[in-house]
């Protein structure tokens, strides 16, 4: 925070001079182990970013809920790879 910060006040707004490590997610796969309060948030966070979402857990969410999210439920976290 405080590098960045002080480019700015410099008078420098060059995103890459900001972050020293960056990734670009869009096309990734991401996944949570878990689509609990925390993990189904995660996720939630990460569909904007065009990502290739993936969860797994013992128990499936409700189906409108992968459809609006774009998720690809895993039963066993070992099927994931």
């Amino acid at each position: 925070y405080i590098p960045s910060h002080e480019v700015v006040k410099g008078g420098g707004w060059n995103i890459a001079d900001c972050v020293q490590r960056a990734y670009d997610v869009e096309g990734m796969k991401v996944g949570t182990v878990a689509a609990g309060r925390i993990g189904l948030a995660v996720l939630k966070r990460m569909h904007p970013f065009d990502c290739h979402l993936n969860y797994c857990d013992r128990h499936r969410l409700p189906l409108d809920i992968e459809k609006k999210y774009n998720l690809t439920y895993w039963g066993k976290c070992a099927q994931c790879g």
